[in-house]
């Protein structure tokens, strides 16, 4: 069962009642969401066995292009949706350890799963990522809340939550 999920590298990008949070973190690291709703990938990307991932995979992609900004988000199969985010505040020229935490209504007796993974930063000490995920499993299309966290250091830097809504 492959999810995508990805902690996309480089200038990369990934959101239900549109929820967010950004909080100041140790060493005043900080993230702001920059964009948000449902996306389609554009260049390669390529599936990662992870075994940081509650799904044992991970998906790195080079881009993304945002083509609905929304936090509602359709129920269909296929569907990608998420958040990019930029970050700041934290040391420069390092490997930082990051924490995504996705949390969804209850299916295969689950609420949710996190994933780990690390970034460099730059010399001010950012980076833009992205968080996100797709519907790949007809067990996946459950409507209600799903929120995608981002964490270091053990304080949550952003969080966004999208509404997954049934196809009529």
């Amino acid at each position: 069962m492959l999810k995508r999920l990805f902690i996309i590298s480089t200038l990369s990008l990934l959101a239900l009642s549109s929820t967010v949070h950004s909080e100041i973190s140790p060493g005043n690291a900080r993230a702001q969401i920059i964009d948000y709703g449902i996306y389609e990938l554009v260049g390669q990307s390529k599936v990662i066995d992870s075994k940081n991932s509650t799904a044992g995979k991970s998906r790195r992609i080079s881009k993304i292009n945002f083509f609905n900004r929304t936090t509602n988000i359709p129920a269909v199969l296929g569907n990608r949706f998420g958040y990019t985010y930029k970050t700041s505040g934290m040391p420069s020229n390092s490997i930082v350890n990051l924490k995504a935490v996705y949390k969804h209504p209850e299916f295969n007796d689950k609420t949710g799963y996190t994933v780990k993974g690390t970034r460099k930063t730059d010399e001010n000490g950012a980076f833009v990522g992205a968080l996100g995920y797709c519907f790949d499993k007809d067990f996946e299309l459950v409507p209600g809340t799903w929120t995608i966290e981002l964490w270091y250091e053990g304080n949550m830097l952003v969080s966004m939550s999208f509404k997954i809504v049934s196809q009529i």
